[in-house]
Formats: C-alpha cells, structure tokens, sequence
C-alpha cells in the first residue's frame, strides 16, 4: 500500500509540474492564439504630403520624424499631424554637422533628447530636441560618442552608456561607455548556436533588434529570424536576465566572400525563412514587439497575414496584443500609448501614412 501510495503521489506530482509548464508556456506565448487581439483599422494623416517611401517614423509626442527616400535632408519633421508643410533637419555629408547613414534613431520624451547613430560615420549623437524649432545641428547638440572601435550596428542609450549588438563568443549584446570602450557584455543566445566560433557570421545567422525605456535601465531584445524575446535588467556591470521566451528558430542561408584581406558576411532568405520580430517600439510605460510571421514565400506570394502587434510592460509582463488589418511598413508609437502610426498603401498604389488607435 505504501508503494501504491508513493507512486500516486509521484504521479499527482508530475501532472501539477506539467500543467504547470503549460500554463507558463500559454503566459510568455500569446502569438500561439492572435483570434482575441484587437484589430486595428487606421485613418490617414498627412494626407497632403507626396510620401515617397518612408522608411523609418519616430513619434515625439505632437510631432512626428520621418525618414522618406525623397529628402535632401536626412528626415522631414511635421510641427503637428496636422500640418502638412515637414521642415527637413539633417544635412547628408561628412562634416560634423552631417549624416551620412541615419541606422538607429531613438526618442527619449522624459527630457526631449533624439538620439542618432550614424554607421558611415560611425559616431552616436544626442541632440536636445525642440518640436517648435526642431533641428539637428552643433547647436543642439548633447554629446556625442565614437564608435570607429567597434563593430556596434544596433544601438540605444542607456543613460550614460550604450546598449549595443556586440557578439563576442558566447554573448550577444554589450554595454559600451562614453568612450566607445566595451564596458561589459550579456545576453546567451537561448536557441541553435551553430557558427558562434566567427562572431559576423553569428551575428548575421541570429540577427536581433533590441530598444531600451526611458530610464535606461531595461533592455528588450528581439530575434529577426526566431521569437526569441527576453526582457533584462541594465546597470554598469551589464545586464541581468528577468525573463525571456523562445519556441523556434529560422533557417537562413550565411554568405561569405573573400575580397583580399576583407570578408563581406550577409544573409539570404530561404523560402522558409520565417520573418519575426521586425522592431521594437519604446514609451515611458510599455514596449510594443511588433511581430511578422511570414516567410519569403509569403512575402512572394503575397499571401501574407498583416502584422500583430505585442505589447509589454518593462517587466516582461504581457498587456494585450493587436492586429492590423492591412499590410502595414514602418511603425512608431506616440509617447502617451494612445496611437501607432504606420506607413501603408494607399488607393492608387501610393505610401501613406496611418494613425490606429490602440486606446478605447
């Protein structure tokens, strides 16, 4: 009777440990059922303006940034949504005033500072931001960092340091100080770690996107190509893990081509490369994982479902989800959560712009 008795209680156990399990799994996993996410339907701003394509959007409360393919400048910014008269900011050239590659840009609403990181250029500069008179010049500039000794191409400020995609061995990410000297490094890729003998090759297989909050003191980093998505805690001596999830990850293809003593590394999709996460949107209170999941056929095709939208708090704690209910490109979110304004196609094949109300 004893035994008997053990073996029902082992067996109680281990049901109560696997419901469990599955219950946490449902929690960090709310892509695996989008039918009670809200659907989103936009109402087109800006209608005046003859977009070209607009490649990034950055909303800074009652203005709005964006990068479209038609500017001199390198960003057009719109006083109101509104006004359809954009002012550019940004000189393209190599002087110190001037862009040459605009990869990573960043709002700061807390104390109004825009935050550019230049990959030509190689240089990351805070500009006090005045949606009145806004401008990017030496005249409104914070600081600025050096990052000619490091290989950073994904970065956002961290208070006084940078959060950067730096793989080296066994981590992804880094913190870089105001010298563009690595301070400490974090983040164990949780999934496949094939190729992380060669760092570039690494770094391309297992692409990620990562944004940080207005304190600087959470990190959120995303997969490209898998759902890896992991939420840490930043101080000076790096990052600490608080909770992260990953089910899957993609196939691509990693090419390599010797030219001397240069080597060019880049990726190419597969037809069942599985597109992921595709941006990271940062405001003072939440973290919105903006998320794809189509492969290449799909895209080609052209039968892919239209884009969900997770949102989090700082914590990992998810909120409630969203699904758009048309194709949509660039997306940013206003500081105060009410709107997400994405670039989509209009009636007669033009890009658009779009504001979806996330509020009720």
């Amino acid at each position: 009777m004893k035994i008997k008795s053990y073996i029902m209680t082992v067996i109680i156990m281990m049901t109560v440990i696997t419901s469990c399990r599955q219950q946490g799994k449902e929690q960090v996993s709310p892509l695996e059922d989008t039918t009670s996410f809200k659907e989103l339907k936009g109402e087109r701003i800006l209608s005046d303006y003859p977009f070209v394509f607009p490649q990034s959007l950055l909303s800074t409360g009652n203005g709005l940034i964006v990068g479209d393919a038609r500017t001199e400048t390198l960003l057009l910014a719109f006083d109101s949504l509104n006004d359809s008269t954009p002012i550019g900011i940004g000189a393209r050239g190599m002087g110190p005033d001037e862009f040459m590659n605009r990869r990573c840009m960043y709002y700061n609403a807390h104390d109004s500072v825009l935050y550019i990181h230049d990959t030509v250029l190689r240089r990351a500069k805070y500009f006090k931001y005045d949606e009145s008179r806004p401008e990017l010049t030496g005249a409104n500039t914070v600081r600025e960092i050096s990052l000619r000794d490091s290989r950073a191409n994904d970065t956002r400020p961290a208070g006084e340091l940078l959060v950067t995609d730096l793989v080296s061995g066994n981590t992804m990410f880094a913190l870089v100080d105001s010298t563009g000297s690595v301070r400490s490094r974090f983040g164990i890729y949780p999934g496949d770690k094939s190729g992380i003998e060669d760092s570039t090759s690494f770094a391309m297989g297992h692409q990620t996107i990562l944004t940080v909050n207005t304190a600087g003191d959470r990190a959120v980093v995303a997969g490209r190509n898998s759902d890896w998505l992991a939420f840490y805690e930043i101080s000076d001596d790096g990052g600490r893990l608080i909770t992260e999830s990953m089910t899957f990850e993609s196939p691509v293809e990693v090419l390599s081509e010797e030219d001397g003593d240069t080597r060019t590394v880049s990726t190419r999709d597969l037809a069942d490369t599985r597109t992921c996460f595709t941006d990271l949107i940062a405001t003072p209170r939440y973290v919105y994982a903006v998320y794809s999941g189509s492969t290449a056929k799909e895209r080609e095709d052209k039968t892919a479902k239209p884009m969900c939208v997770l949102k989090y708090d700082w914590n990992g704690t998810f909120i409630e989800g969203f699904r758009f209910a048309e194709q949509t490109g660039a997306k940013t979110v206003t500081p105060d959560d009410r709107f997400i304004i994405a670039v989509t196609q209009g009636d007669k094949d033009e890009m658009i712009l779009k504001q979806f109300e996330l509020s009720n």
